[in-house]
């Protein structure tokens, strides 16, 4: 399970690489069997039957979602709800707020953020702050811990 939950933003990273569509992404924990297919649907192992059955519970979502599913509903629950809120912030950020978050994510600060936008500091720090992209950072930094609440591989 090393990986994805460790690393939430890679979800963000995801959505920010492949905007404007809306991404549903489903998430399962475990190994794999057998060998690697080019059909992500014929693979087999835990992980892919919990990605599937993740996907499967998104399957009618206009929205972008993201599910996640371990074999432990507890814990499922307490992710989702973690990455619902994440789903619900996201789906409302602007292509600005986008821009600005992740040009500030990758250069540190708001004033080398600008530089590279081509925007006021203040400006970057706005779009940041609309994004309640603190809030996001922290809750990603929450989330990465999940991973030793896990009972099972």
């Amino acid at each position: 399970m090393s990986g994805w939950l460790s690393a939430p933003q890679l979800v963000r990273m995801l959505r920010w690489r492949c905007l404007p569509h809306k991404l549903r992404v489903g998430i399962g924990t475990g190994y794999y069997d057998g060998r690697l297919e080019a059909d992500p649907w014929k693979l087999s192992g835990p992980a892919f039957f919990r990605a599937r059955k993740a996907l499967e519970s998104i399957a009618a979502s206009k929205d972008p979602a993201t599910r996640v599913v371990t074999g432990e509903d507890g814990l499922d629950t307490l992710i989702n709800s973690v990455w619902l809120l994440f789903d619900t912030l996201m789906s409302r950020w602007t292509p600005g707020q986008w821009e600005a978050v992740m040009t500030y994510e990758q250069a540190g600060t708001y004033a080398a953020a600008a530089k590279i936008l081509g925007v006021a500091a203040q400006n970057v720090q706005k779009r940041c702050k609309a994004a309640h992209w603190q809030q996001i950072r922290q809750a990603e930094q929450g989330l990465s811990q999940a991973e030793g609440l896990l009972k099972s591989p």
